[in-house]
């Protein structure tokens, strides 16, 4: 199980959908990415985990597919809106090493995680259990 206990009962994608837009913002904080590329780790937070329960949103547990069923919604819409053209493979690949396929995220260096994982871990809001 992947979510906590209050992600998986009635409004709980809700919940979830507003936590990492929380946590994202954070992340955004650190970087000195520009008000577009914001917008749109923004909206991909918002839009990941729309298919998360099936297209019918009926599913009881997290549907395996759920990514690339969000960016083929995403894809369908992006033309109007040139400007988010990554958006549909941000979404598709949100799962990383836990999607299949796997979609390695190698590539952050890890002096950026643990500066992310350190400021994250600071704030006074966020309650980081060990």
């Amino acid at each position: 199980v992947y979510h906590p206990i209050d992600e998986r009962g009635e409004g709980g994608n809700l919940l979830h959908t507003l936590r990492v837009i929380k946590v994202a913002d954070r992340i955004l904080d650190t970087t000195t990415y520009n008000s577009l590329a914001r917008d749109i780790l923004k909206a991909g937070a918002i839009l990941h985990d729309c298919q998360r329960h099936g297209p019918d949103g009926t599913a009881k547990v997290t549907v395996k597919e759920h990514p690339g069923l969000a960016k083929g919604l995403v894809d369908a819409l992006i033309d109007s809106v040139p400007e988010a053209k990554e958006l549909p493979g941000i979404i598709e690949k949100h799962m990383g090493k836990f999607q299949n396929p796997a979609y390695p995220v190698s590539e952050i260096p890890l002096s950026d995680i643990l500066h992310i994982a350190d400021y994250i871990a600071s704030q006074m809001d966020i309650d980081v259990r060990i």
